[in-house]
């Protein structure tokens, strides 16, 4: 996400401000000493443009740094480099199931709502293969990929470095996308990884009376040395949005979400229940036809 502020960005600027002020450098003085442009100097300790690793040196080299701020500001700057071009490489190469892809790697917690389908990450592959030849214009050959692509990006399930929260309309568990069985084995596995804690599950009754206020789908993730707080990627939306304003809305929706819905225990023995009903369904069907 190139020119997006980050707290990890305008934090390395603050480090760099302080050593130039320690070495009792101007701006112009420090500009000339590292061959760089005044205006430069100004933009990065604001955190408003990204700096090269060789002008990094020039700058703690010129400034004097002590050792243990070097390690620090050099150690900063690594990670906010691989953060950001994780994500913009992941971007130019697949565009916006790219970058879901690259923030799901470098996320600590990922906060999904889902009132259309079962999110992404939960899919079983005859689901998700339902899924995309129900979707307009999916060619028939399509899936195959799409969803290999998808299993993969399941592995984050088992890390123990990511959170995973859901939250889930019932309508969504109880909506056909398949068969009888394709749909038990769908909500099995909900169950089966809420059970393992491998994810926060909420579900959200269809009497809540509570609605998606702003998108039927949506995540928000919290990337540590990169943003404020978090980028929030609503269904439909071409890249991450950074606005706080906007992340924090999202944020308060999803927070909503949960306080009106089933969770814990309560939520695993809802979609355990949808279940039962759905292979009672499956059985009375397979006792008609056989009559």
């Amino acid at each position: 996400m190139p020119d997006k502020h980050s707290a990890s960005r305008i934090h390395l600027g603050d480090l760099l401000r302080q050593r130039r002020l320690a070495a009792g450098l101007s701006g112009r003085r420090l500009a000339a000493a590292i061959s760089h442009s005044q205006s430069g100097i100004v933009r990065i300790e604001f955190g408003k443009s990204r700096i090269s690793s060789d002008l990094l040196q020039k700058w703690i080299q010129v400034t004097d740094t002590p050792s243990l701020d070097r390690a620090k500001i050099e150690d900063l700057h690594v990670r906010l480099i691989q953060a950001e071009d994780i994500i913009i490489g992941e971007s130019e190469r697949r565009g916006n199931r790219g970058i879901s892809r690259a923030l799901e790697e470098i996320a600590s917690e990922i906060l999904v709502w889902q009132f259309t389908s079962v999110p992404d990450l939960l899919q079983t592959g005859a689901y998700a293969r339902s899924v995309l030849l129900m979707s307009a214009g999916e060619p028939a050959q399509a899936p195959d990929t799409s969803i290999a692509d998808l299993i993969s990006r399941q592995d984050i399930l088992y890390r123990s470095t990511t959170k995973l929260k859901v939250v889930m309309s019932e309508g969504v568990l109880e909506a056909r996308f398949g068969n009888h069985h394709v749909m038990i084995d769908q909500l099995d596995r909900i169950a089966s990884l809420a059970r393992r804690n491998r994810l926060d599950l909420s579900v959200l009754p269809s009497n809540s009376g509570v609605g998606a206020d702003h998108g039927t789908a949506g995540g928000l993730y919290f990337v540590p040395h990169m943003t404020p707080d978090c980028l929030a990627f609503p269904l439909g939306a071409r890249s991450p949005e950074s606005d706080p304003a906007v992340v924090q809305r999202l944020k308060d929706d999803f927070t909503r979400y949960q306080q009106h819905s089933l969770r814990g225990e309560e939520a695993i023995t809802a979609v355990e229940d949808i279940a039962r009903r759905l292979a009672a369904e499956s059985c009375a069907t397979e006792v008609r036809d056989g009559e």
